[in-house]
This record gives C-alpha cells, structure tokens and sequence, in this order.
C-alpha cells in the first residue's frame, strides 16, 4: 500500500499543472515540484529495496513451513533423547562443555552460557568439525538431534539438517531467541511406560 501511494504521488506530481489543490506561479510551482518529484523518487526506490529484502525473508521464512520439518523427529520408535545444537548467526554451537559453559543445579532448569562463536556451513562440512565429532559420538537409534532455531539461520539449519539425515539421525527443532547467549533447559528423561494416544511421544522440548 505504501509502494502503491507513493506512486501515485510521483504521477501527480510528473503531470503538467503540479500539485493538486496548491496553485501557485508557473516558475516556482516547478522548482517544488522538481524538488518533491526527487525526493519521492528516492523514497519509492527505498522502498522497493526494502519491499524486495522482505520478500526474499518471507520466501525463506514459508520454507520452513513446508510439512518436511516436524517439531520432533519422524521416528518409529519415540524414545529418545535430546542432543540440543544452537543456531545463531548461521553458525552451528554444540550445547555442550566445549561450546557452553554450563550451570547445572540441584534443582530447576540447568543454565548455559554460550563461549563459543561456533562454526560456519564450510566448516561443519569438514570431517574433522566440531560439529561433525558431535554427530560420531551420538546414537542414532537412542538420541536425536534437537535444534534451537534463531531467526537469522535458516541457511544453516537446512544444512545441519542434510548432513544429519545423511547420517540417519533424526532432527527436532523449535524457534528460540539466544541472542542474549544463555539458554535455560529442562533436564528430560524417558519413562519406562507411555500411553501414546494419551501422553504422546516421550519427546520433549528442552526450552522453557
């Protein structure tokens, strides 16, 4: 609607008699028109930058919503434990003692702070990454991994995701604001009995 406005305003000025409703001598009348003229034309190019910068979020933001990333992993079996990653600023950080420091406590969430800046799509495609060491050590048939998912690293998160599935390990994800660089979790576990209908998988989140 605003790109449609300042259109309309760019035409009524470019027509011969200048701006409606404001009659005013011939010379000065076209100085302020030349003048307005400009200045929208910058808005309106301004706009149509940011217009264009939105729609390419949008289109990556629809991505995610295309029924192929499940909230918990599409697994036959349901019990398993989460391997939570954290992905900010299109880099990938283990939540572990080698990317967080972390506070456990006798009670309530454990905290932890984040100290690394973690790795880049290049790096975690390399087989001797940080990320890739992560990976060998997990149990595909026990542990899933559980994906903290910011705003800013949907390119890395569909990457995680194809070298995980390469690997046959399962991925749950949920959106979540790190950027203050502390996570607070759940300690999780798995039950010995589950009513499926009634509690559903033994997959949880791990954020508040």
């Amino acid at each position: 609607q605003s790109l449609e406005s300042l259109g309309g305003q760019l035409r009524s000025l470019q027509q011969p008699g200048g701006v409606p409703g404001q009659p005013a001598p011939l010379a000065r009348q076209n100085t302020e028109i030349a003048g307005e003229t400009e200045a929208l034309r910058k808005l309106l190019a301004q706009k149509e930058t940011e217009t264009g910068r939105l729609q390419t979020q949008l289109s990556a933001t629809k991505s995610l919503s295309d029924g192929e990333i499940p909230y918990v992993p599409k697994a036959e079996a349901p019990d398993k434990l989460p391997v939570p990653v954290d992905l900010i600023h299109n880099r990938v950080i283990a939540v572990n003692k080698e990317g967080f420091k972390i506070q456990a406590k006798l009670a309530g969430p454990v905290t932890a702070t984040r100290k690394s800046e973690g790795e880049t799509i290049a790096q975690i495609r390399e087989k001797g990454s940080a990320f890739a060491k992560m990976l060998d050590k997990m149990k595909p048939e026990k542990e899933y991994l559980s994906i903290l998912l910011n705003a800013d690293s949907f390119e890395m998160f569909r990457e995680v995701r194809r070298i995980a599935r390469k690997r046959g390990i399962d991925i749950g994800w949920e959106p979540a604001d790190t950027s203050s660089g502390q996570i607070e979790m759940f300690r999780v576990h798995l039950s010995k009995k589950v009513d499926k209908q009634k509690n559903g998988p033994r997959i949880t989140s791990i954020l508040h």
